[in-house]
């Protein structure tokens, strides 16, 4: 893929696969935060220590959150004028 320099626009081509990318991203965190919330509840529930799967859970959901950001920036960025 050919980009364009700092502070040009990037082309539609380069925003669509961007955007692809980004939705990509979104999907495979979304399945990182499901299972993890499993392994949390298995944790919780059988009365184990979940104090650290619980923090890395919230770091799973926040870059879930900037992910989910990026993708919708790029959305926005691809709508017409």
């Amino acid at each position: 893929m050919d980009r364009a320099r700092i502070g040009e626009p990037m082309s539609d081509d380069d925003l669509l696969h961007d955007l692809l990318m980004a939705e990509q991203h979104v999907r495979q965190a979304q399945l990182i935060v499901a299972r993890h919330r499993e392994r949390v509840a298995h944790l919780e529930h059988i009365g184990a220590d979940s104090l650290a799967a619980r923090q890395m859970l919230n770091v799973f959901e926040d870059n879930l959150r900037i992910f989910e950001g990026h993708r919708d920036y790029l959305k926005h960025r691809r709508e017409p004028k």
